[in-house]
């Protein structure tokens, strides 16, 4: 028997007795009830060609002291269901910008343009269930420059759909809640459009007093290969898929080598045991 078969058949052995190990998630997503305001929408003529750049709301993440720490991986907004007509799931793209602070009271600097976004592929789902629209980016480990949140810095990230003019799936209403969690501070906002305006914080234009983004920023998890924000025996599977495929992907390779193979399934089955 091959090398590599006879190491992937001593994992699925060794995985049927180990419980599964689970990061939490850096904000909550949004509750019942959550407040709507205006979030950035960028509105494209055409190919290449910008029309309006409105607004941009960001969150503000807590730091080191709260567990904070790491590399993102995962991004989802919430806003409001107000789509004309049913959608379901669809492909779309949305500018992701990340700006740095150092107290929780301070605004994005002067030069921080949310016009200057990054243009990230996102999946966008209509929600009939929770009443919302979640627009969702993933494999950010993967972009050329990492997000990474590191100790005593704040970030304000946003993640702002983009639509060709006449072919807008929904309005972009972005859901706020009203209390924040540990120490995040409240949301930014910025009008680049019709006029480049200051940074304000959300509260302070649209009340009540604080108003906190519902955005769930997630961490890169290593060994969690299918993607379902834990690492269980669910990963399994797709973590031998990649063993014998030669697929690359940054959830599998668990000892940062830059590859997936025999060597990431020692650090693989030590992920699953859980600290």
């Amino acid at each position: 028997m091959p090398r590599l078969t006879t190491k992937i058949v001593a994992l699925l052995l060794l995985v049927c007795s180990i419980a599964s190990a689970e990061d939490v998630i850096w904000n909550n997503r949004p509750s019942v009830g959550s407040i709507e305001v205006p979030n950035r929408v960028l509105n494209m003529i055409g190919p290449g060609t910008d029309e309006a750049r409105d607004y941009l709301l960001a969150q503000v993440l807590v730091d080191a002291a709260h567990g904070n720490t790491g590399i993102v991986d995962i991004i989802t907004m919430y806003f409001q269901d107000d789509a004309p007509v049913g959608f379901g799931t669809i492909t779309g793209q949305a500018s992701l910008n990340v700006f740095v602070v150092q107290n929780a009271t301070d605004l994005p600097f002067p030069t921080d343009n949310p016009d200057d976004g990054i243009i990230i592929d996102v999946e966008m789902t209509q929600n009939s269930a929770e009443g919302w629209i979640e627009v969702r980016a993933e494999n950010l480990a993967a972009l050329p420059v990492q997000i990474e949140i590191l100790p005593g810095e704040r970030y304000f990230i946003g993640l702002t759909p983009i639509f060709f003019i006449g072919n807008e799936p929904f309005g972009g209403l972005g859901l706020c809640n009203t209390l924040g969690k540990a120490m995040e501070s409240q949301s930014a906002f910025r009008s680049t459009a019709p006029i480049f305006d200051d940074w304000f914080f959300a509260g302070d234009l649209f009340g009540p007093p604080d108003l906190f983004a519902a955005t769930v920023i997630e961490p890169l998890r290593l060994g969690d290969v299918n993607c379902d924000a834990k690492v269980d025996l669910l990963d399994v599977g797709p973590f031998v898929d990649l063993l014998t495929t030669g697929v690359f992907s940054h959830k599998a390779d668990i000892n940062q080598d830059g590859s997936v193979d025999a060597l990431d399934i020692g650090p693989f089955v030590n992920v699953l045991k859980g600290p």
